[in-house]
Order: structure tokens, then C-alpha cells, then sequence
């Protein structure tokens, strides 16, 4: 357990926006859980929307494609 608090908020559920609602319950159904850089990138929806599109490719690939 942390000691203290982090210094960027998460976002929990009950104060997402739709989107990122319908995210989190996706995320819960298929994993169990929300992972916690999930919940802060909630903050800002449209980098979190980018951080989600671009996540599998970046665990695929070793190197950018030429």
C-alpha cells in the first residue's frame, strides 16, 4: 500500500466520462481490473484514446516499420 498519495489523480469510474466509462468496463470484463495508468490517462480522453490504439502495437513490434 502506498504511504502517500500519488501525485496525479486517478480517474475512478463513477467520474469518467461515457467513453472512458464504456472503456473501464471493458477493461473489468476482460482483465479482471483497470490498470492504474489507465485510470490516470483518464484525465485527458483523447490521449488516453491515442495510448490505447497505439499500446498493441508497441507490445508487438520490436522496431518501427520502414
Amino acid at each position: 500500500m502506498l504511504k502517500t498519495q500519488p501525485r496525479i489523480s486517478r480517474v475512478p469510474r463513477s467520474q469518467a466520462n461515457e467513453t472512458v466509462a464504456s472503456i473501464y468496463d471493458r477493461y473489468m470484463k476482460t482483465r479482471g481490473n483497470i490498470p492504474n495508468m489507465f485510470r490516470t490517462m483518464a484525465h485527458r480522453p483523447e490521449i488516453f484514446a491515442t495510448m490505447r490504439t497505439s499500446r498493441p502495437f508497441l507490445r508487438r513490434e520490436r522496431s518501427q516499420p520502414s
